[in-house]
């Protein structure tokens, strides 16, 4: 059973889970010396839902003790030369395992991006063959990194190495396997814009042409195959949805401060479920068989159908990552409280591996999940 999943979040989002830990991590005292783990493997819990998944591998990325790292079924492997690294997507083709690594360090002097296949590390600019990031100059920075039927996706902005005039000093590109295509180019890193590949085409949307005076202006549109297509003005792209071979962009609209779908082959404007809406909860999109997915920060929809993210009660409010493959529901839930940080994964609401990191002693994180059929 395939799994489809188009993200309905900002560009740049898959990072957004590490960026909140980032954050929080500034606030607590960066004088301690010594950090404590207790760490459970909750190898029980899997018995108990052996009729449901014990045909499926459950793989956790994070990092424990300051090294990126990866966790399959609750076993770990500590990722070669990923000190001070964290791990963040994973993907799994073909029994090879592509793990997605950012150094925490190069946060605030400019990305320091890399990926692990088979736990064998690669510089991410090394590899497209391009200028790296340094404390002074943002070569590069990416939108995305994906494997899809083999092939490895990087896309995102670069400084262009042979610009000729002011309007192209930047490209928005992405790399097929190493090899690199221009999508467009412009005078600055000012525009908001992402890869997409759904079917076999390339989808980037972007909002560009900003002006800031008199008042903040910029345009709505997206490139598909390289051939440019406008939306609106004062617009921002918040996803695409897939439905029933049709393909929707979800557009929110800052004018009338109201979002739509608008179908990207017909030109119909449609009304999306009532609880995506302007000022609510942004909501992810996955189709698993005949059942559609909305899954928020609070709660998700199965086929309209609200179902609570986290126990009632529950200091766990905080999603990581949601993932559902043949009616299984896996995720990754924190707390953050005065008590410390503490993670969880859930297999259908059974915790099937947890970490507890204690206040001010932020040890382990588990950040993103992926699910595949042993």
């Amino acid at each position: 059973m395939s799994l489809f999943f188009i993200s309905l979040l900002q560009p740049f989002e898959f990072f957004s889970s590490y960026k909140k830990i980032t954050t929080m991590r500034t606030l607590i005292l960066p004088f301690l010396l010594i950090l404590t783990l207790v760490f459970s493997c909750r190898s029980e819990d899997y018995g108990l839902l052996e009729k449901k998944v014990n045909f499926y591998d459950v793989y956790v990325t994070g990092d424990e003790n300051n090294e990126a790292c990866y966790w399959k079924n609750t076993i770990k492997t500590v990722l070669t030369g990923g000190t001070n690294y964290k791990a963040l997507n994973i993907f799994v083709n073909n029994n090879d395992v592509y793990i997605l690594g950012m150094n925490e360090n190069s946060i605030n002097t400019g990305r320091d991006y890399c990926y692990w296949k088979n736990n064998v590390k690669q510089d991410v600019t090394q590899y497209l063959g391009i200028q790296a990031n340094t404390p002074v100059s943002e070569n590069f920075s990416m939108s995305n990194f994906f494997i899809e039927n083999g092939d490895l996706y990087i896309a995102g902005f670069m400084k262009n190495p042979a610009a000729t005039n002011p309007q192209n000093q930047y490209q928005f590109c992405y790399w097929k396997n190493g090899i690199k295509t221009v999508v467009f180019e412009q005078n600055d890193y000012q525009t908001s814009a992402s890869m997409h590949l759904i079917g076999n085409d390339i989808y980037v949307p972007l909002e560009n042409n900003i002006v800031n005076n008199p008042s903040i202006n910029w345009d709505l549109g997206y490139y598909k195959n390289g051939v440019y297509n406008f939306i609106g003005n004062n617009s921002n792209f918040a996803g695409f949805h897939k439905e029933n071979g049709s393909l929707k962009m979800l557009v929110s609209d800052h004018n009338s401060q109201t979002i739509y779908y608008k179908d990207l082959n017909s030109g119909v404007i449609s009304t999306p479920p009532p609880f995506i809406n302007y000022a609510g909860d942004r909501y992810s999109s996955q189709i698993d068989g005949n059942n559609q997915y909305f899954v928020g920060r609070h709660n998700y929809y199965k086929n309209n159908t609200q179902f609570n993210l986290h126990p009632p009660g529950s200091s766990f409010s905080y999603l990581n990552d949601f993932k559902v493959l043949d009616d299984n529901i896996y995720k990754i839930l924190h707390s953050d409280d005065n008590t410390g940080v503490n993670y969880n994964v859930y297999i259908n609401d059974v915790i099937v591996q947890s970490a507890q990191n204690p206040s001010n002693n932020l040890s382990t994180q588990f950040l993103n999940l992926t699910v595949v059929p042993n």
